[in-house]
């Protein structure tokens, strides 16, 4: 007969790494929302009907995929941590058997 054994400390920090993670999540998508509702003349530092200054504007615009690619990086990271505290929880949760009643 199969008991259930808990591990009530690896729970706990399998939830806590868990939880991180999708605060995480939650971080990643706040800086994206911010990013992204800033206006395009604002973001690549145009102003009205003036000259567009080229290495100012190309400047900034790389700017912009950097920060979108670090948001891709910090999306991925948090979301493999909060994958590793649901496996830790998970493996919290293993199973022994009684030695007497094992078959051969």
């Amino acid at each position: 007969m199969a008991r259930n054994h808990r591990d009530w400390l690896g729970s706990f920090i399998g939830l806590l790494v868990f939880l991180g993670g999708i605060a995480l999540l939650a971080l990643t998508f706040k800086l994206a929302f911010d990013m992204f509702n800033v206006p395009p003349e604002d973001a690549l530092k145009i102003k009205g009907t003036k000259t567009v200054d080229l290495a100012q504007s190309g400047g900034q615009f790389v700017g912009i995929i950097v920060r979108t690619l670090l948001l891709l990086v910090m999306g991925l990271v948090s979301s493999l941590i909060a994958n590793r505290g649901i496996l830790l929880y998970m493996h919290s949760l293993h199973r022994t058997a009684d030695k007497e009643t094992q078959t051969p």
